[in-house]
């Protein structure tokens, strides 16, 4: 009987250790899931875009051209839930360049608001490196290159803060210095990229600005027939501007100086915008200020009338605090219109006697009008070629910075590790 006993029981011992290193090795696989999925929700809340060290951090910013093209989810239980092309190919560009934060945004399909709020919140953290790489694809790709070596350069700096042993501390310095020379050289591509933007941008200024010239010199070459042409579709056409109201012609001179200020008025507060808006209105159209000033004695009724003086003379006010010279021409140009106006509105009634008179005023108003647009255009092409000028200057200086940068690249490099080591950021590259 013991010796049955003993048999049935070593016979049992074998499946005993099969089940039971089964059952050892179903709590080992249950325990590692939990802790995958823990740090799956602590990476989801604490993403490091800007200043993490990811599993991922190698510099290769080229996409696996292998992997499948990711799509966004279509939930057909939350239809509020809608994604437009442009977060279709964010997310695209994400699978090539960031795998891990799609994998971590993926997790979260069955639970669609939680999708959502984790998909808006990642595109947000990587609008720079997106917008970059929507404008240039060089750029956006050198932009992913950037922030993984900074990746990089943060997980070494922890390590070398956290390290006790001096051989240590040695090897993690070097590989530091590594890091930064490879930080160095990618913002210096950077500036190279954005520098050929800036010069391609440039000479398309160049070219619109030799079109507009050649239309300039057409302009006058052609004057007389332009006017001819102009002065028939004007008499033809017989328009009038309902926008604006005719001068009162007051016979007021410009009251242009120091004394035009507004009023005080009771429970109203004038800005020093406002102060400055009538003191121009005071010096070109002065009748306009002189009604303002007839309505000192009733604030509500004035605080009306110069809002609506500053709505009518928006742009030319807004032309003027630009470029006096160009907003001088703006307000040239609307007078002869509002004059020109007024004699076609005239026309509409006059007798065969009255006509004639009206049409030698209209050839009269409408060759000042050619010389004030064409003023307007030179004005315009003239502010073009001072900023081409500008910018030109302003490339050649940057130019000339990186090239000193590159040449002194040892010294910027150990500048640098040490900024990084006694945690001061003094240097910036970009």
């Amino acid at each position: 009987m013991t010796n049955k006993s003993a048999g049935h029981k070593s016979s049992r011992e074998p499946l005993k250790k099969h089940f039971g290193g089964v059952v050892a090795a179903q709590k080992q696989l249950l325990e590692l899931l939990l802790i995958i999925l823990i740090t799956a929700a602590v990476l989801c809340i604490y993403s490091p875009v800007f200043a993490g060290n990811p599993k991922n951090n190698s510099n290769n910013s080229k996409p696996d051209s292998s992997k499948p093209e990711v799509k966004l989810p279509v939930f057909k239980d939350a239809k509020d839930i809608k994604f437009d092309e442009d977060d279709q190919k964010f997310f695209v560009w994400l699978n090539k360049y960031f795998p891990e934060e799609v994998a971590m945004v993926k997790v979260l399909e069955h639970k669609p608001k939680e999708f959502e709020v984790k998909f808006r919140a990642t595109k947000s953290r990587f609008r720079r490196l997106w917008k970059g790489y929507k404008e240039c694809n060089k750029l956006g790709e050198a932009y992913v290159v950037e922030v993984k070596l900074r990746w990089e350069r943060n997980g070494v700096m922890e390590k070398y803060k956290a390290a006790e042993d001096t051989k240590n501390k040695e090897s993690l310095h070097k590989e530091l210095e590594k890091v930064v020379s490879k930080e160095f050289d990618i913002a210096m591509e950077i500036k190279r990229i954005r520098y050929e933007g800036l010069r391609a941008r440039i000479e398309k200024m160049k070219n619109y600005l030799v079109k507009r010239d050649e239309e300039i010199k057409q302009l006058i070459a052609h004057k007389d027939a332009e006017i001819k042409k102009r002065i028939e579709e004007l008499l033809k056409e017989g328009k009038v501007d309902p926008n604006w109201r005719y001068p009162k012609n007051k016979g007021i001179a410009s009251m242009k100086g120091p004394s035009v200020k507004l009023p005080v008025l009771k429970d109203v507060k004038f800005t020093e915008e406002d102060q400055k808006f009538f003191a121009w209105l005071s010096e070109f159209f002065p009748d306009y200020a002189q009604d303002l000033k007839d309505l000192e004695k009733k604030p509500k009724e004035f605080v009306g009338e110069f809002n609506q003086n500053k709505e009518m003379f928006r742009r030319l006010w807004r032309g003027y605090k630009y470029n006096r010279q160009y907003g001088v021409i703006l307000v040239d140009e609307v007078k002869l219109r509002v004059e020109r106006f007024a004699v076609l509105n005239k026309l509409k009634t006059a007798n065969e006697n009255q006509k004639a008179k009206l049409q030698n005023e209209l050839n009269k108003i409408v060759p000042k009008e050619f010389e004030v647009a064409v003023r307007i255009k030179k004005n315009w092409y003239n502010g073009l070629m001072r900023k081409i000028k500008a910018k030109e200057k302003e490339l050649a200086k940057r130019e000339n910075e990186v090239k000193k940068l590159v040449e002194n690249k040892a010294e910027e490099v150990k500048k640098r590790v040490k900024d990084l080591i006694t945690g001061e950021e003094k240097i910036n590259w970009n």
